[in-house]
């Protein structure tokens, strides 16, 4: 079985640069807001950063998918399977808005007036309506035809099925979800294979008919109509995945008069791992070389801040393979320094961002980032002021022998104003124990503190003593 890298995120990928030359793209299913099923997916090159959407869900999904446009800018391709609310809602609240912003937009062959004409009661034609409506005459709208190949991000994408094959038709009561784009993004290692909302289990044999388990073949699959009501699974038997999306909730899944459950049964009976909405956004890696990129896969934990004590300060850290990331440790195994990765200090000894620096090797490449502070942690202690005639007398404790020689001098501050942002005045006082601050106004309240002078920088200030003259 070809390895598989699944993470579960609540959020988005960083854009990745890659140094081999070739992207890999991240896939990703969102749950909708409405807590029904619908299919809402992103596309991204992670290395151009370009951004493909699918679907859309639902007009209440539509703030969702705007957080995603405002992500990366621009939408290159936006591909509507079909016409039901819970595919396209999403696309006709942005569309008047957001046009200028989507690169190109690709919809089912299929004649408009054919599905109204056939409506069932529980196909809202509204939808389609609307996208009639506001997208007339736009030349970015294009008809995908069974049999289109072209470029997607960077992905191969073969269409299968676009609402002009023959067997649409067969069944004109389901004809809303079995004129949905059927179609494979492949990159250079693996594939992802969209069913849309395909209904008739004849579909899926006519679709392995033409094109044979070669064309078929994808490591991830989104399940048709939601893992319900969709393609037999002889189908599936045929395609081979590996990982498949049920874009489903727990209702959906759970319900005993739904199939999704017993699909996602006979998935589990055969090692072919699942998501549904339950597990929050979904991303697959598309790979483009046998190579892994560390940046995709891992991330620096456990990082300390460190005192300084002028001599190198190299913090622990672990490299643990990201959160939930589906069984690619199992694959892998634990990521070793030296076989797996090399590691590197930088600006380690001075006060301020140290930075731990972990690159990819043998299998691995890519590089992960960790910063950490050195920070002067030791204060002055025990300081004491006493009052005398005009003149106070300020003594503080000095550190610890091993960091005594450290001290290059001692800062004595005071000033009238509590939070030492007037009248403030500096005494530096070499590397004494003791300090007095002469000629302070009679019936004042001063304000004082005490702080170290290293090479590196200084230490925190001492806690604020008050006098009054």
């Amino acid at each position: 079985m070809r390895r598989i890298r699944v993470v579960f995120l609540m959020g988005l990928f960083l854009l990745l640069l890659r140094a081999d030359g070739y992207a890999d793209w991240a896939v990703t299913n969102y749950p909708s807001k409405t807590g029904n099923m619908a299919i809402i997916y992103s596309v991204v090159n992670l290395d151009t950063g370009e951004l493909a959407l699918i679907d859309g869900g639902y007009v209440e999904d539509g703030p969702q998918v705007k957080e995603l446009m405002d992500q990366y800018g621009t939408v290159n391709t936006w591909i509507l399977t079909h016409f039901h609310e819970d595919h396209c809602g999403a696309f006709n609240a942005l569309w008047s808005n957001q046009k200028d912003r989507v690169g190109r937009v690709f919809v089912s062959a299929i004649d408009p007036q054919l599905l109204l004409k056939n409506a069932q009661s529980w196909d809202k034609t509204g939808y389609l309506s609307s996208f009639l409506k506001k997208t007339s005459g736009d030349k970015k709208i294009t008809s995908l035809h069974s049999g289109t190949e072209m470029n997607v991000v960077g992905l191969k994408m073969n269409v299968f099925l676009a609402g002009d094959d023959p067997v649409v038709f067969e069944n004109l009561e389901s004809i809303w979800n079995n004129c949905s784009v059927v179609f494979k993004l492949s990159g250079r290692r693996d594939a992802v294979l969209f069913l849309g909302d395909l209904q008739d289990e004849t579909i899926g044999n006519y679709l392995v008919e033409k094109y044979g388990a070669g064309k078929l073949r994808a490591e991830y699959v989104q399940a048709a109509h939601h893992g319900h009501w969709g393609s037999s699974t002889s189908f599936y038997e045929v395609v081979k995945p590996e990982f498949m999306f049920f874009d489903a909730p727990a209702w959906l899944m759970n319900g005993t008069q739904f199939t999704a459950g017993k699909l996602k049964k006979w998935c589990e009976k055969r090692g072919i791992k699942t998501t549904d909405y339950r597990a929050g956004a979904t991303t697959i890696i598309i790979r483009s070389s046998d190579r892994y990129d560390l940046s995709d896969i891992a991330e620096i934990t456990g990082l300390r801040d460190m005192k300084y004590n002028g001599s190198e300060r190299k913090t622990g850290f672990k490299l643990r393979y990201k959160k939930n990331l589906y069984n690619l440790q199992k694959t892998l195994g634990e990521l070793k320094e030296g076989r797996d990765y090399t590691v590197s200090y930088s600006n380690y000894v001075d006060v301020g961002t140290a930075v731990v620096t972990v690159s990819g090797i043998n299998r691995f490449s890519g590089t992960l980032r960790g910063e950490y502070q050195i920070t002067m942690g030791r204060k002055p202690a025990s300081v004491k002021a006493k009052v005398r005639k005009n003149k106070v007398t300020v003594t503080w404790k000095a550190p610890k022998r091993k960091f005594r020689n450290l001290v290059k001098s001692v800062q004595v501050q005071y000033a009238t104003d509590p939070e030492f942002r007037e009248d403030v005045l500096t005494k530096q006082v070499g590397k004494k124990k003791t300090s007095t601050i002469l000629k302070l106004s009679k019936g004042k309240k001063y304000f004082i503190r005490v702080r170290f002078a290293f090479e590196a920088g200084y230490s925190k200030w001492s806690k604020v003593k008050k006098v009054r003259r």
